[in-house]
């Protein structure tokens, strides 16, 4: 059984070296930070794509798990946890206009597969 995977806000890799270990294979990794891309593609052996998860489309994904015979295809995904510490809402007062909230609803509508 064939399992692909691509893995949205890669950073380095951590989430995806873990479905690595346990035998999963690893497509690409998503990230805006170009800085992260010589440790991913170096221990993960994917491809790192630089982009922001709000501008890709569904025709990215799906030219990413490309026609090969995946028995399943997954994304995963670990958005920035800022917006949603403990700290942000101790300390911050206009926690909700946090830009990166929206990062949600773009992974979401990634995993839906909506055009937009």
């Amino acid at each position: 059984m064939r399992i692909g995977v691509i893995d949205v806000f890669c950073g380095i890799g951590g989430l995806s070296y873990g479905f690595k270990t346990e035998g999963f294979e690893i497509i690409a990794g998503i990230d805006t930070d170009p800085s992260c891309r010589y440790a991913y593609e170096a221990n993960i052996r994917g491809n790192f794509i630089e982009a922001d998860v709000s501008h890709v489309k569904k025709n990215l994904i799906s030219e990413l798990f490309g026609r090969e015979k995946w028995s399943y295809r997954v994304l995963i995904g670990c958005a920035p946890c800022t917006p949603f510490t403990m700290y942000t809402g101790r300390y911050r007062k206009n926690r909700r206009d946090d830009d990166r909230w929206h990062l949600l609803n773009d992974f979401f509508r990634l995993v839906k597969g909506d055009k937009t």
